[in-house]
Parts: C-alpha cells; structure tokens; sequence
C-alpha cells in the first residue's frame, strides 16, 4: 500500500492595499502564520493557485509581487505555482516568472503514485467573462492521456458550473465570471479519463466541494477575503490527502472545514442523465 500524499493548498493572497473585501495588507502577516503552520506538519509539495496581487499601479504590484514572492520562500517544501486573473492585469507574465523562479506554463508531475497537472488555462478576463483557449483544452486532453496513475487537476479557475448563491463577487454575474463560459469542454475531457479523481482550484474565495460523473471539484477559500468571514479575514490555507482510500479535504483558519471523499473507481461512470418526459 502507498503512503499517502500530502498536499498543502494556498490560493488568493491578495498581498497590497485592501480592496473591497479583500484585506491586501494582512497578507504578509497571514502568510506568514500560514507557512508556519505548513512547515509545521510533513507535506511533500505546496501548490500556490494564483492571485497573488491586488491590483493597483504597475509599480506597486511588483513591489507586492516581489515581496509575496520572497515570502513563499520560506516554504520547505517544493512549491508549483499557478497564474491568477489579477496576476497579469498589469504585469507581464514574465515578471512572475522571474520572481517565483519556475515556468508557469502547464505542466505534470508523477509524485508518490499520483498523476498531478497543473492546469494553467486562460486566466485572461474579456467582457464575456472567462473561456477556455482550444490550445488549452488541447494540452489537457494530452495530460489526462498520459499516466494511469490517479490523476488531478489544479487550475486557479473553477470548471464545474458549480452554484454561485450567495457569493459576493459572482452571483450577480452571468456564467464566464466565476468559472469559464466553456467549462463542459473540460469536464468532459476529465470524464473522459478515467484515472481522474479530483479537479482542484481557488478564485471563487469559498471553500466548496461539487460532484460531477464522480469526480470531485474542490475549491479553496482565499488567505485574505472577509465576505464570509466579515470583517476579519478568512487566513485561509488547506491541506489535501490523497490515499488509496480517500481524498481528505481540510481547510484551517477562520472557515475549518474537513471532508473526506471517496476516490471514483478507475473508469466508473454514473448513469446518464435521465430523458425529461413532459405530460402532453
């Protein structure tokens, strides 16, 4: 039997001035007891989901860009890190790259027995919302093809058409704001595999778990948003476990939360979904 793999979850830093909801200058401070805590326990990677800026001028997204940066060095785990929406607003992707010291081009990694992607599709906002480049879905369907390990897929952005009730910045908007307005092309692909087990993202800023064809979305809840938490910050961080048994969920900070799921079985579809029979 393998050992488990331990996979330690940050996402939406937001370092900078606050805006709207999102407490920017707690950042440094909140990440700091969030790497702490990390380091305390014993995770073989940390995945950073991107975000990791308020938007502001150019010159002071770099300032905070470079100071995140120096901050997430402390981590004493490999870390793979994820581009965000507000990542590239003004800055090139390059600068990030430079700072973080690694690609951030879409890329795999087969650790402990387990198929990991991370999954940089568009992040680029237009005025129809968010939607997934061919090129992008391309490359997924090539990673998913690759490994009979079980897999997942980290994205900064949700792909499961999940509710957003209740959520501060995107119930009022139409589909394409929370997640892309072409989804079901990359669920479809992750259905398709049938060593895939769990799609795992940030951007919304709420923890949430959706089930679809057996495969678990994930989301994780932002380090510095306070729309759930008001008005203290959320400080959040998550752990994953990935085991022959079961994913375990567990999110620390101001919103704890745990869950465990059962892993699909290689190839298991759910029935599909029922004709509707209308009375005449």
């Amino acid at each position: 039997m393998k050992n488990p793999l331990h996979i330690a979850l940050l996402t939406d830093i937001h370092a900078g001035a606050d805006k709207g909801t999102k407490i920017g200058s707690r950042a440094p401070a909140l990440l700091d007891q969030a790497i702490a805590a990390i380091n305390g326990l014993k995770v073989e990677l940390v995945v950073e989901m991107g975000d990791r800026i308020n938007n502001a001028t150019e010159a002071e997204e770099r300032h905070y860009l470079e100071k995140t940066a120096v901050q997430l060095r402390d981590l004493s785990a490999p870390v793979m890190h994820l581009m965000g929406n507000h990542d590239l607003v003004n800055l090139d992707p390059s600068e990030s790259v430079r700072a973080l010291g690694m690609t951030l081009d879409s890329r795999t990694l087969d650790l402990e027995g387990w198929h990991l992607v991370f999954w940089q599709a568009n992040v680029a906002i237009t005025g129809k919302g968010f939607e997934i480049a061919q090129e992008d879905l391309d490359w997924l369907s090539r990673a998913l093809s690759d490994s009979q390990q079980p897999t997942v897929v980290f994205s900064h952005i949700p792909f499961s058409d999940a509710s957003m009730q209740g959520n501060y910045y995107f119930e009022r908007y139409p589909p394409g704001a929370g997640g892309y307005r072409n989804a079901r092309r990359a669920r479809d692909l992750l259905a398709d595999c049938p060593t895939a087990v769990l799609a795992m993202a940030g951007h919304v800023h709420w923890n949430s778990w959706h089930c679809i064809d057996g495969i678990h979305h994930l989301t994780a809840q932002s380090l510095t948003e306070t729309f759930t938490t008001y008005p203290e910050p959320a400080g959040a961080w998550a752990l994953l476990t990935l085991s022959e048994e079961a994913i375990k969920f567990e999110a620390f900070g101001k919103e704890p939360t745990a869950l465990t799921l059962p892993l699909r079985p290689r190839g298991q579809r759910w029935l599909p979904a029922k004709e509707p029979v209308f009375p005449d």
